[in-house]
């Protein structure tokens, strides 16, 4: 999509960007890319076919003239300007961590642009780099294939028949090697558009798999041995997929197993995952009890066990890497025991007794209730230093996926704890979407993936770019306040003393934390923002504000009108009868935007999203009448058929 920079844009845009300039308008430009419509400048390729031809496709949306791509320097015209793309072996200036390998410099010499990378991706980040951070274009949205919440694509391009760029050099080395969404992510153009990804590639996360290398079906016969020993002094397998993991004959075949996968794995580089179950089960044998009470962690059986399987497959595979999880009662790092060289930790922020500490409402820093993950966040990196990475749950739970969950500043404040704490890779949990938390959804997803590759940006000004753009400059003012009074609020309210979790997130405690007086300051700002984005000739401004409300506080609006009253009622609204909560009028408006948002995120397809369940148990719905003979019965169908009146002949 192809579109003009909205007028905040172009003020930040102006205010922010170096080593900008139209041609014309600085005699003086190094290199110039276009004029009047018509190209000036080369593309080099040096092998990144990909790369340099995205980086075309851009400069012709933007200029309407589309450079010629070349092998080498050798191809150019002498003294014709270059954009050349080339791989060193490092950038200076890089740091001695993992994330030198993705460093880039974006620099000119004479009337040569220069984007040099450590590696393949790294010079495809600066492409990238170069478009966002020097030529203004922005890549807010776009289509995942698993959910349509994300589109229709948004991208802003500026339009400017003459481009020239001033002496630039531009060196940037993101914070963290790996910096990406779980689950349900972006399209991977996206990811790539707005440098996500890294390396390696895809999260570095456990997985909850150990049953999957010694299912019990298989070996909890003949080897009982290897499962744990109950507080009853019964062995048996777990659901959390407990181990006997201190057994030195476990880790022999768990070794065997492993090294079936790395036999077929293609990059060593990318850790294979072997963690426990959705849980945790101790072993309470003596021998696992004694470990445990010496490195004062329930985590050294485990480590223990992956040390030894490392040790045995690194004699056939002395590259290959392991990543486990460190969750509930793993989250203590070891007194004196650390990983092996080649394991990597996961760090995942569900705490120790789950639904009593940890708060996922605020800051790792905040609140009391997250100091088992700060400690964790701060202690595993110390004991394997550049392979800890983060798993950050940041949503409600089922059935509350459309309920506001004001976290985007939190989260950004975490990024920056992650980074000194010397984490390497960041994974936000299920966002902007999963299971749970549209709520600001594509805001949060790319003022995320900003601040992950550098979280020493200007947050406030990332997310009033966003807004103007998305929402348009009439309503932006108003989505900024709302934004802004969430955050106050949350603030406010200090929830985080007594948690707030995706998975204890009931209806008394969402309408605890969003008294009436709050959500109607909420309600009137977006409906001036509403108003305002209505007198836009755009209509897409109004449509993704509808989108967005109905992702807010009308779920919210329901259920506090349930809760208040516990009685269904008929009203009409635009010649349509509805049974709703408390008879409320405008009640309808806001299921009809929520079914609206299921069907725009394909909801429907997904079992745990429960709309059918939602709408029947929580909102009500539309009134189906059936006359015959002089008698009137009135049904609701979302209510499996619930009578809602009934006249006789």
């Amino acid at each position: 999509m192809k579109v003009g920079l909205s007028f905040h844009t172009l003020a930040l845009f102006a205010a922010t960007t170096a080593g900008f300039a139209f041609s014309g308008t600085n005699a003086r430009a190094a290199v110039e890319i276009a004029r009047d419509g018509k190209t000036s400048a080369v593309i080099v390729e040096n092998g990144f076919k990909d790369s340099a031809t995205s980086l075309q496709e851009y400069l012709q949306k933007m200029t309407g003239a589309s450079p010629a791509i070349v092998a080498d320097e050798n191809a150019v015209p002498a003294g014709a300007p270059r954009i050349v793309l080339q791989k060193v072996a490092r950038i200076d200036g890089s740091s001695e961590g993992v994330t030198a390998r993705q460093a880039y410099r974006i620099q000119t010499e004479g009337n040569v642009l220069r984007l040099s990378g450590a590696s393949d991706k790294a010079v495809d980040f600066a492409v990238w780099g170069l478009l966002e951070d020097h030529l203004g274009c922005h890549f807010y949205t776009a289509r995942s294939q698993f959910m349509k919440y994300l589109g229709p694509d948004l991208e802003v391009v500026p339009s400017r028949p003459s481009v020239s760029l001033d002496k630039i050099n531009d060196f940037q080395e993101p914070a963290f090697a790996s910096r990406g969404y779980i689950w349900f992510s972006p399209a991977p153009e996206w990811r790539r558009k707005n440098r996500q990804g890294g390396y390696p590639d895809e999260p570095v996360t456990g997985n909850h798999n150990f049953y999957g290398f010694l299912p019990p079906a298989t070996y909890f016969g003949p080897h009982p041995e290897w499962y744990p020993l109950g507080r009853d002094g019964k062995r048996q397998p777990q659901d959390s997929m407990g181990l006997c993991a201190t057994n030195e004959a476990l880790a022999q075949e768990m070794a065997k197993r492993v090294g079936e996968t790395m036999a077929t794995w293609k990059d060593p580089a990318q850790p294979i995952a072997v963690g426990q179950g959705d849980g945790f089960s101790a072993c309470f044998c003596p021998v696992c009890r004694a470990l445990v009470k010496e490195q004062k962690s329930e985590a050294a059986p485990y480590i223990l066990m992956l040390n030894r399987v490392l040790d045995i497959t690194g004699k056939e595979y002395p590259k290959h890497q392991i990543v486990t999880f460190s969750y509930f009662d793993t989250l203590k790092v070891p007194a004196t025991l650390k990983p092996h060289e080649r394991l990597w930790i996961n760090v995942v922020t569900s705490s120790l007794s789950q639904n009593t500490a940890g708060d996922q409402f605020n800051g790792m820093e905040e609140v009391p209730a997250n100091r088992y993950y700060r400690d964790a966040i701060i202690g595993w990196p110390r004991v394997a230093p550049g392979r800890v990475t983060v798993w950050h749950w940041n949503n409600p739970d089922p059935g509350n996926e459309l309920s506001s969950w004001p976290n985007l500043y939190p989260f950004i404040e975490d990024f920056r704890f992650y980074q000194r704490s010397g984490i390497v890779g960041i994974n936000p949990g299920n966002a902007p979407s999963g299971n749970g938390g549209w709520s600001l959804a594509e805001l949060r997803g790319w003022v995320w993936a900003k601040m992950m590759w550098n979280p020493k940006q200007d947050e406030d000004k990332l997310i009033r770019q966003f807004i103007g753009d998305y929402y348009g400059p009439r309503a932006a003012p108003h989505v900024y306040e709302y934004v802004r009074a969430l955050e106050a609020w949350r603030k406010e309210a200090k929830y985080g003393t007594s948690t707030v979790r995706w998975s204890n997130w009931p209806e008394t405690l969402r309408l605890k934390m969003y008294p009436p007086s709050t959500v109607a300051r909420l309600e009137a700002i977006m409906d001036q923002a509403e108003t305002a984005a209505a007198g836009e000739k755009d209509p897409a401004y109004l449509d993704r504000l509808e989108r967005t409300r109905a992702t807010e506080t009308d779920q919210i609006t329901i259920n506090a009108a349930k809760e208040k009253s516990g009685i269904y009622a008929p009203v009409e609204t635009d010649g349509k009868l509805w049974f709703v909560p408390a008879g409320q009028a405008d009640i309808p408006k806001r299921i009809e935007r929520i079914k609206a948002m299921y069907k725009f995120t394909n909801g429907m397809e997904h079992g745990w999203l429960r709309t059918t369940t939602w709408f029947g148990e929580k909102a009500g719905g539309e009134i189906s009448r059936i006359e015959k003979n002089g008698g009137q019965l009135d049904a609701v169908p979302t209510m499996k058929g619930q009578l809602s009146s009934f006249r006789a002949a």
